[in-house]
């Protein structure tokens, strides 16, 4: 019996502290309550902070994305341009040097075609000369001899005739 005793003596020891020990915990299982509860009242603050934070970035990054894109496009614009107009000027810039090749070209050969037109009337000129001095040599000999004839009187007439056409053929 002694040992039933004491085992009904320790249950209730037990018992009693199980009671004391279900009221403590209830006292800390509503102090967790609140802080629980507390805690989740700034949980949800932070989180609507937080939204409000992701909007106003998402805002911000949609203007600087606005921004940028306006920007780049504007120098996407304006390298365009720049790339129209050295096209432009390199091909005016080719188109003049093709111009200036063809300028060049047509001056030689008008430069040559003189050269040789010159020489030509050179030549011209001197078979002229030559003809010239020889027809030349051809009267004076002549007019020597209508000279030689002149010195006999017969003949005086006819002479000045023929020495007045061949005096005419001369200057011509």
């Amino acid at each position: 019996k002694n040992v039933k005793m004491s085992a009904i003596d320790k249950m209730r020891v037990v018992r009693r502290q199980t009671i004391n020990g279900k009221e403590d915990r209830l006292e800390e299982y509503a102090a967790h309550a609140k802080t629980m509860s507390d805690l989740e009242e700034e949980n949800s603050d932070l989180n609507k902070l937080l939204c409000k934070l992701r909007t106003i970035s998402t805002w911000k990054k949609t203007g600087m994305r606005t921004f940028y894109l306006k920007r780049e496009a504007r120098l996407r614009e304006q390298l365009m341009k720049s790339e129209r107009e050295k096209l432009e000027l390199q091909l005016k810039h080719e188109q003049d040097v093709v111009n200036l090749k063809q300028d060049n070209e047509a001056k030689k050969t008008a430069a040559l075609n003189t050269e040789r037109e010159i020489k030509s009337l050179r030549r011209q000129l001197d078979d002229k000369k030559k003809e010239s001095e020889r027809k030349m040599q051809i009267l004076n000999k002549e007019i020597d001899n209508l000279r030689v004839e002149a010195k006999k009187p017969a003949n005086y007439d006819m002479i000045i005739n023929e020495l007045a056409a061949k005096e005419e053929k001369t200057e011509k």
